[in-house]
C-alpha cells in the first residue's frame, strides 16, 4: 500500500458463517465493473470453503472470463510450499536444520557459516538475485544452476550470516536445489508427490509458459483506459522454490488449511515454521488485519499479485490472486477482511457523488496547508497542482482528491476522504469509510 496505512481494531460482529455475502459480492462487482481488479478470491472457515468469486478476464483479447478454476502465478507464496517440503525431509532424517550450505554449495560466499535454518528465516545474508542490475533481462530466459551461482559470485553478500533478517529469493532457490539433490528428483516432482497429489489439488503445479486455452491467466497493466498484456515474462525454470508455482485461490486456501490443520507436517515442525521471533518463520510471515492475527505470505511476479493469510483463532483462510489491478492491492485485502468480519465499511464508489466541479485556485486556497496532531504519526500536506487538490502523507506518495460536497474531497483510488472545517482550521481524515482522526492546520 503506497499511502496512509491505518490499522483499526474491531470486535467481530458476526460469526464467520453469517458474513454479509451480498456486500462482499458488491465490493468485487464494483471493482470489476470499474476495471480496478481482475482475479479470484477464496475464503475457508473451519476447513470448508464459504466464499469464492472470480471477476474479470483470464484472457482479455479472447474475452475468456476468469472462474474458480483459473490458474494464477502465485510468486513467493511458493516459499511456504518449499518450507513444508523441507520440514518433511527433516522429519525423515534426510537433512538437519543445522546443516550448512557448504555441504551442498561450498563455492557460495560464507557457505560454511550459513545453515538451513538461516536460509529458511532469511538470515543468511545471501545476495538477493532479484536485485541484480540486469535481473529483468536475466530472468526471462531459462538459466542453469551454474548461471545462478555465477550471478551470486558477481555480487557481494548483503550481510554476515545471522546478523539480521533480510529477505532474499536466493535462499529458497538454493533450498529447492538441495531438495532435488537429496531426493534425486526434480523439484516439480517433489511438489506433486508430497503436496499436490496427497491434498488432491487439481489446478496446482510447477509453472510453465502460460497457456490461456487451458484457463491460465495472462497478466495485464492498465494504460489509457486499456488493459495491456505484460511482456516479457519470467521463464519459470528460474524461480524454483522461491516462486515457481501456479494455482487457484481455492487450492492455495486448501493448502494453507491443510498446513495449519496438521496434515502436511508434524506439530514440532509446524511450531518451527510459525516461530517468527527473528522476523519471519519458515516460508511464513505474521501480521494482522484489523486486529486479527495470522500467518501468511504474499506473492508478486510478472504483474500477478497474490496473498494468502490464515487466522488460527478464527479458523479462517483467505487467498486472493490477481492478474490485473488498478487499485492498491492492500485495500482490496483490507476491504475483504472488513466485510467478512462485519466491521464498519463503506463500499467504494469510483465516480463522484456529484459531477466534478472545476474549482478555481482562489476556491482551493482555504484548504491548503499542512495538517497534524501530536497523537498522529503522520503529517498531511494539502496542496494545489493545476487546480487539482492533492494530499501527501509524510514519506508517502501524493494522491489527488476530488470535490464531492462542499468542503469535502475524496480519493476514489485510495478510498480516503478529507472533510475540511475551514473556520476551525481542521481536517477530518477517513479511510475505508471509518472515521479516524481530526488534524489541525499548522501555522
Amino acid at each position: 500500500m503506497k499511502n496512509i496505512i491505518l490499522f483499526v481494531c474491531f470486535t467481530a460482529l458476526l460469526q464467520a458463517q453469517d458474513f454479509n455475502k451480498p456486500k462482499l459480492d458488491s465490493l468485487l462487482d464494483i471493482l470489476g465493473e470499474n476495471n480496478r481488479f481482475m482475479g479470484g478470491l477464496s475464503i475457508m472457515h473451519d476447513g470448508k470453503e464459504v466464499y469464492q468469486k472470480s471477476i474479470g478476464f483470464a484472457d482479455v483479447s479472447r474475452k475468456l472470463e476468469a472462474d474458480r478454476k483459473t490458474k494464477y502465478r502465485i510468486g513467493s507464496i511458493t516459499k511456504t510450499y518449499t518450507a513444508t517440503l523441507l520440514m518433511q525431509f527433516v522429519e525423515e532424517g534426510k537433512l538437519n536444520l543445522t546443516d550448512t550450505l557448504s555441504s551442498y554449495f561450498p563455492e557460495v560466499a560464507n557457505a560454511q557459516k550459513i545453515t538451513i535454518d538461516d536460509m529458511l528465516r532469511h538470515r543468511s545474508g545471501l545476495f538477493n538475485i532479484t536485485e541484480a542490475v540486469d535481473f529483468g533481462d536475466w530472468v526471462t530466459e531459462a538459466r542453469t544452476r551454474e548461471a545462478l551461482l555465477g550471478l551470486l559470485k558477481r555480487n557481494d553478500a548483503a550481510f554476515e550470516p545471522k546478523e539480521k533478517t533480510g529477505y532474499s529469493n536466493t535462499n529458497y532457490i538454493l533450498l529447492s536445489y538441495i531438495l532435488e539433490d537429496i531426493a534425486k528428483k526434480p523439484f516439480s516432482q517433489l511438489l506433486k508427490d508430497r503436496i499436490i497429489t496427497p491434498l488432491g489439488l487439481k489446478r496446482t503445479e510447477y509453472d510453465h509458459k502460460i497457456q490461456p486455452e487451458k484457463n491460465e491467466a495472462i497478466p495485464y497493466y492498465r494504460e489509457n483506459g486499456t488493459w495491456n498484456p505484460i511482456e516479457p515474462l519470467t521463464d519459470m525454470q528460474n524461480p524454483m522454490g522461491a516462486g515457481s508455482l501456479v494455482s487457484t485461490p481455492t487450492e492455495v486456501a486448501q493448502f494453507y488449511n491443510a498446513l495449519f490443520s496438521g496434515k502436511s507436517v508434524s506439530e514440532n515442525s509446524f511450531q518451527k515454521m510459525t516461530d517468527v521471533s527473528t522476523g519471519t518463520g519458515y516460508g511464513l510471515g505474521s501480521g494482522a488485519f484489523n486486529g486479527r492475527e495470522g500467518f501468511g505470505h504474499d506473492g508478486s511476479i510478472d504483474g500477478f499479485q497474490s496473498f494468502t493469510f490464515f487466522m488460527p483463532q478464527e479458523k479462517v483462510a483467505m487467498a486472493i490472486s490477481s492478474n490485473a489491478y488498478d487499485i492498491p492491492f492492500f485495500y482490496v485485502l483490507e476491504s475483504v477482511v472488513s466485510i467478512y468480519f462485519g466491521d464498519p465499511y463503506e463500499i467504494p464508489q469510483f465516480k463522484p457523488l456529484n459531477p466534478f466541479v472545476k474549482l478555481q485556485p482562489k476556491e482551493l486556497e482555504p484548504f491548503l496547508g499542512t495538517y497534524s496532531d501530536p497523537d498522529f504519526p503522520l503529517k498531511i500536506k494539502v496542496f494545489n497542482v493545476e487546480n487539482r487538490l492533492m494530499a501527501q502523507a509524510t514519506d508517502q506518495d501524493a494522491f489527488e482528491v476530488d470535490p464531492i460536497e462542499k468542503n469535502r474531497f475524496k480519493s476514489f483510488e485510495e478510498m480516503i476522504t478529507l472533510d475540511f472545517n475551514v473556520e476551525e482550521n481542521e481536517m477530518q481524515l477517513e479511510q475505508l469509510g471509518q472515521r479516524t482522526v481530526i488534524l489541525t492546520k499548522e501555522n
